[in-house]
């Protein structure tokens, strides 16, 4: 059973201006700065010039993020819905409340995490953000995660997977991608071309953040079997393989592995 969580945010609802006109290493890596983040939150809350902003059908609040501003895990989802412009909060529909679940099983305090969109508004009638918008949010968003500092940054579904990470063009669904160590863009983070191993358990060695994709709820919710090589058999894997990360990267604030992997699942 799931208990309702009071949580931060930072939202507002604009007029636009158009219409106007193993045991771990331990590395030393720079703490973030809640005063820059603070900062950030403000501005992306005050923006009013986004593409969507004149669009009637468009949501009419920025939603910006919920969760913690000292996470060490950042999940980044593509879109607010029509729930989340409402409560103007990210993943607070059905989908949300998986996520929760899940981060909760894997012993990921879901109030210890770092949740946003790649896009801030809600698109018209709930499509797919288009083109202009990523690009116009994008930077924004990377401001974020240079702000947060995270170790690991989850990849909720292929358009936040294809906005931050290399090679995830149309040609390699998220099915394919989904699990794996991705290597991010070079605006994102920067590692060795040999710090990357197919399958590792371990994320790369570094103080960048570590990129893994997960299959997004609300697909999990159109596809409930839990048999082996199911959606969600297969995202309670990458879970753990995101929580035993976190024991690596984060031992301070993980310092148990969590749920561990049978012997097929570090392969």
């Amino acid at each position: 059973m799931w208990r309702v969580r009071t949580w931060r945010l930072v939202t507002t609802t604009t007029t636009c201006s158009r219409r106007r006109g193993v045991t771990p290493r331990v590395r030393t890596c720079a703490s973030n700065s809640g005063a820059e983040l603070e900062e950030l939150h403000a501005r992306i809350a005050s923006l009013d010039n986004d593409p969507a902003c004149d669009d009637p059908n468009a949501g009419r609040r920025i939603v910006v993020y919920r969760g913690s501003t000292n996470a060490k895990l950042m999940i980044v989802g593509e879109a607010p819905g029509a729930n989340e412009d409402q409560l103007g909060k990210p993943f607070v529909g059905r989908s949300g409340q998986l996520l929760d679940q899940i981060l909760s099983a894997a012993s990921i305090n879901p109030e210890d995490t770092y949740v946003t969109n790649v896009v801030k508004r809600r698109p018209p009638d709930n499509r797919d953000p288009t083109p202009d918008e990523i690009k116009f949010w994008r930077p924004l968003l990377l401001d974020q995660i240079r702000a947060l500092k995270p170790a690991i940054i989850l990849l909720v579904g292929r358009i936040a997977m294809s906005t931050l990470a290399l090679d995830t063009d149309t040609e390699k669904r998220i099915t394919y991608l989904r699990g794996r160590w991705l290597k991010p863009r070079e605006d994102v983070a920067t590692y060795d071309e040999d710090a990357f191993e197919p399958g590792a358990v371990t994320p790369p060695d570094s103080c960048s953040p570590a990129l893994m994709a997960i299959f997004h709820p609300a697909y999990l919710l159109r596809n409930q079997s839990k048999e082996a090589g199911s959606p969600k058999a297969l995202t309670w894997r990458d879970i753990r393989v995101v929580r035993h990360a976190l024991h690596i990267r984060a031992p301070e604030m993980y310092p148990n592995e969590g749920p561990m992997l049978a012997p097929d699942d570090r392969t």
